[in-house]
């Protein structure tokens, strides 16, 4: 009954699905109750869809939990929202453990580490590089590097050019290239400005400057000063005044 009311909304039968969710969480089935709460919740029927979610997560089903902790962040409970997510977390559900970790980032990163270290280790592709930024924030660089690699080999674009940036800024300009690509691909502004520099720095002027203008364009400092650089390299003076005209309007530089 669960897929049949599934099937129904993905085709745009909201009524129909309704029908089948409600008979479906009418048997008592912790996950029937829990589809049924986030399908009334993406209709706006907060108060219907608590019910069903906290009975659902009363009955230990951690998707409940971790929906029930969404929506009650959602509506401002956010003390009892945190409780869902740690329950949900202590029961191995992956989102809960990395947006508890993400929480904890700032003020409690040894804490964060734990849960996002407990995502990561159960697949969940963001935790890992997450996890990464955390343990170098704690100066743990080695521990986070395999996380880092993990996360760039299951295709995370911003992993992908974090540990690209590590091989160009040590001139392994073959290994970095292939990684910084796919970042770029996926429409990274950051690997934008990294491809372009692998380019220049390797002679291929003309491909480097598109992709730094592209970096450029998203207001990226350092892609801007590389671009300058080049353009002040290729007689091209009176463009790159333009652009450091633009960093001291916006205040990223002095005027001369």
């Amino acid at each position: 009954m669960t897929d049949l009311a599934l099937w129904h909304a993905q085709a745009g039968r909201m009524q129909e699905a309704e029908q089948w969710h409600q008979a479906s969480a009418g048997t008592g089935r912790p996950l029937s109750m829990t589809h049924f709460g986030v399908f009334l919740a993406k209709a706006g029927r907060m108060q219907e869809a608590e019910w069903w979610l906290r009975s659902s997560a009363t009955a230990g089903e951690p998707q409940a939990m971790y929906n029930l902790g969404r929506l009650l962040n959602d509506t401002g409970r956010v003390p009892e929202g945190r409780d869902w997510y740690i329950r949900a977390a202590g029961n191995g559900h992956r989102d809960a453990q990395y947006n508890l970790g993400n929480d904890l980032a700032e003020q409690h990163p040894e804490a964060a580490v734990q849960w996002l270290r407990q995502a990561a280790d159960a697949g969940h592709v963001p935790a890992m590089f997450n996890l990464c930024v955390v343990l170098n924030g704690l100066g743990r660089y080695q521990e986070g590097a395999p996380y880092l690699w993990q996360a760039a080999e299951a295709g995370h674009p911003s992993a992908m050019n974090a540990a690209a940036r590590d091989l160009l800024d040590r001139q392994r300009y073959p290994e970095a290239e292939p990684w910084l690509r796919r970042a770029a691909d996926a429409g990274l502004p950051p690997a934008f400005r990294n491809l372009g520099r692998l380019l220049k720095e390797t002679g291929r002027v003309q491909e480097a400057e598109g992709w730094l203008r592209r970096a450029a364009e998203s207001e990226d400092i350092e892609a801007i000063t590389t671009l300058m650089e080049l353009l002040t390299q290729t007689g091209r003076n009176d463009e790159a005044t333009q652009w450091l005209q633009w960093l001291v309007q916006k205040g990223y530089a002095r005027p001369a």
